[in-house]
């Protein structure tokens, strides 16, 4: 029946150029943006088109805060449940039940060389659970990473960097904590702002040192933050202001591209909690002035970004008028401000769609999101969103 379905709808919106994919020859030097370099054509604008792919969820219900990691050559897509944390390497029958106990919180994960790394806080013991994986199978190590939450990853091909959020209230800071791919740690943890109150950090690799980012501040009013740490572990800048709006924050996501930082975060500036992006450079200078994304957000909701070369592809979730909630995307240029509009991930019925996730694999954006109660979905889609890869 989805079959069907599908055969329908691109029938019917043949009016476009088609979904036809051709890689530009002629020896000539290949183009940085991906739209340039592929001739795609969108289904419908509107629209995220991608034909789904079912995740086998190894009999786990109630998934949350489902992760993409493309290590190497291989795709390990994990998430949390009710019943421990799953991991599914693509291609593979069912996904390896990595732990019995449902965490506190979700997953995070990130590629070290052909390493996927996961982490997640035990919901037992509340200790900091880690797991590597490569085409081999898995291999677990728990380092003392003592008991922070709201924990984010990052790697380099040798190194694993671990920022979790340790302490409450205006006590709270973000720590991180530097192994080996083995495990080994590298450096005493450092923390990363440690003169104020930080919460829900955010991580990534520049290929030469770490960009932390972290929201402060009161229910009044609060700012997005951000620090770099070097690969041996050291403070290389004070904490420098991403934004600060008059208005309570929400969790900030970050990813790097192209000499900037790509930033994601919730604010009330317009009212009604609201998605925002930008760009920063390593110094924190903005390169634009923030975007609104979306103005049917929600405060304790986080989006997913990627960089393809030219422009960060943002995912994120929302109820639309108060209903069923619904996935969407968008392209972000490199000053931060958004390519067009947003799009919305097109399903079949009435049908949730929750915790989009994305990671970039020229010539396509992968995603894997919630649907429903128990499902998980996998989608692959074209440079531009709105198309799709034959």
């Amino acid at each position: 029946m989805r079959l069907a379905v599908w055969a329908f709808v691109l029938g019917a919106l043949s009016f476009t150029e088609g979904c036809h994919r051709r890689r530009r020859g002629g020896g000539r030097r290949a183009e940085t943006d991906p739209r340039k370099r592929y001739a795609t054509g969108c289904v419908d604008p509107r629209y995220v088109y991608a034909p789904p792919t079912p995740v086998p969820n190894g009999g786990g219900t109630a998934p949350r805060s489902p992760v993409t990691v493309h290590a190497g050559t291989q795709y390990i897509h994990a998430w949390a449940a009710a019943e421990g944390v799953f991991a599914w390497r693509e291609g593979t029958a069912e996904p390896y039940h990595i732990a019995t106990r449902s965490p506190e919180g979700g997953v995070t994960g990130a590629a070290a060389g052909d390493r996927a790394v996961l982490a997640w806080k035990d919901g037992s013991s509340g200790l900091v659970s880690v797991v590597t994986l490569d085409a081999q199978g898995a291999a677990a190590w728990s380092p003392t990473l003592g008991s922070g939450r709201n924990l984010a990853l990052a790697a380099s091909r040798t190194l694993i960097a671990l920022v979790t959020e340790e302490g409450d209230g205006e006590e709270a800071r973000v720590v991180l904590r530097l192994h080996s791919r083995e495990g080994r740690a590298l450096a005493n943890p450092v923390s990363v702002a440690p003169r104020e109150a930080a919460h829900d950090p955010a991580i990534t690799w520049t290929g030469a040192r770490f960009v932390v980012a972290w929201r402060t501040g009161s229910e009044t009013a609060g700012a997005i933050r951000m620090a770099t740490v070097s690969p041996e572990g050291e403070r290389l800048s004070e904490p420098v202001d991403v934004v600060r709006p008059r208005t309570p924050v929400g969790a900030p996501s970050i990813a790097w591209g192209a000499g900037r930082v790509g930033v994601t975060w919730a604010d009330r500036a317009e009212g009604d909690p609201a998605l925002h992006s930008t760009a920063v450079d390593l110094t924190g200078r903005r390169l634009g002035e923030p975007q609104r994304l979306s103005a049917r957000y929600r405060m304790d909701a986080r989006a997913s970004l990627a960089w393809d070369g030219a422009a960060f592809g943002v995912v994120w979730w929302e109820p639309v008028g108060g209903g069923v909630p619904r996935a969407y995307g968008a392209l972000v240029g490199r000053d931060g401000r958004r390519i067009e509009t947003e799009m919305r991930w097109w399903v079949e019925g009435d049908v949730a769609m929750r915790e989009p996730a994305v990671v970039w694999d020229a010539p396509d954006y992968v995603m894997l999101a919630l649907r429903g109660a128990d499902g998980i979905e996998l989608r692959r889609t074209g440079p531009r969103l709105c198309d799709m890869p034959l």
